[in-house]
């Protein structure tokens, strides 16, 4: 039995362009992340899930920590992580927090932490920029071209480093964490030898997919693992356990679920 625990917030949807940017700030106003205020309610949120509740697993959408006036420095971005790390020292969840936002010298990022026993055990960069990630670009800040990468996927060769790169293994279990459109490249490359060796494919993400839950072959889930979703479009959440090649739904939120943190034990 795994205790789940998915944080729903409200998170920016998503959009194309600078303008648009502007556009998203006045229509979501204070539901966009924005300040100090915001990332202590956030961390609160998630500290007390963690020592009232215990969760094995605690997961965020994407762009949680997303300020849409500025992006984040390296220096806030290290400061913001520690705090998450403060917040699990004394835990054994796996704290996913979704992702932050920021600005690293000329490069736009957007970075998941992963983080147990209060350190961080990897950060998982998204690769893909598309939507409100290149909403944050110009102006200096440079986005990876996702075209090129698309291509370097079917090439093939930096495949067992994406693997390298997106999963931890945590007390004898691994976890396979992607960022929204990064795990879309894999799964619509149909010439790539998927390792069935996951026990938990955690997806943040700001948009829905139905090939997230109806392509069980382009997932790297071993017989009996878990997909589990969380997204911030909405917000909406999706578990579903791989058995005899098939997903078979755990839990689902199809309509915008209620701002908070639920839990799912399965």
């Amino acid at each position: 039995m795994v205790k789940i625990a998915l944080l729903h917030k409200q998170t920016p949807t998503l959009i194309s362009g600078n303008y648009l940017l502007r556009l998203a700030k006045r229509l979501f106003g204070s539901k966009m992340r924005n300040g100090k205020k915001d990332v202590e309610e956030i961390i609160g949120q998630l500290s007390k899930s963690i020592s009232q509740n215990s969760p094995d697993i605690l997961i965020g959408p994407e762009y949680l920590f997303c300020n849409p006036n500025r992006l984040y420095t390296p220096k806030e971005k290290t400061e913001l992580i520690r705090c998450l790390e403060e917040i699990t020292e004394n835990s054994s969840t796996l704290l996913v927090p979704g992702t932050i936002v920021w600005r690293n010298g000329s490069i736009y990022a957007n970075t998941a932490p992963v983080i147990y026993h209060g350190k961080t055990i990897r950060e998982i960069e998204k690769l893909s920029a598309r939507g409100i990630d290149v909403g944050f670009c110009g102006n200096g800040v440079q986005c990876i071209d996702h075209s090129e990468l698309k291509s370097r996927y079917a090439a093939g060769h930096i495949f067992q480093e994406y693997i390298k790169n997106h999963m931890v293994t945590v007390d004898g279990k691994n976890y396979l964490i992607e960022i929204c459109d990064d795990h879309s490249y894999i799964a619509e490359n149909q010439s790539l030898s998927i390792p069935k060796t996951v026990d938990y494919q955690i997806i943040v993400s700001c948009e829905h997919y139905d090939h997230f839950e109806t392509d069980p072959g382009r997932l790297f889930l071993r017989e009996g693992g878990l997909l589990i979703e969380c997204n911030g479009e909405k917000p909406t959440s999706f578990v579903a356990a791989l058995k005899k090649k098939e997903l078979q739904p755990l839990h689902t939120s199809e309509s915008p679920a209620a701002e908070g943190i639920e839990y799912i034990s399965k």
